[in-house]
């Protein structure tokens, strides 16, 4: 299996967000993974088909179907991809 990363971080990203996921469909992604803790990142998840991983970060309101508690949840997950060479 091929692996294909981006990472977008930005502090109001808000036209990045659908832009982002336009990217991995262009690049042909099979599953797009979407971490968001902002308001403006709901129209990411909106956007995101049922093969992709909404995932939202603290407490707020959202229509993602999965949540972090906070930001060192995201990079313990993250760390957790980490493939030894």
């Amino acid at each position: 299996m091929e692996w294909f990363w981006a990472l977008l971080i930005g502090a109001g990203a808000g036209g990045l967000v659908p832009l982002g996921v336009e990217v991995g469909r262009r690049l042909g992604a099979a599953t797009i993974l979407f971490v968001g803790d902002d308001v403006t990142d709901e129209d990411a998840f909106g956007q995101l088909s049922p093969t992709d991983i909404a995932i939202k970060v603290g407490d707020a309101d959202t229509m993602a179907p999965h949540r972090f508690r906070d930001p060192a949840a995201v990079l313990a997950f993250l760390r957790s991809l980490q493939v030894s060479s």
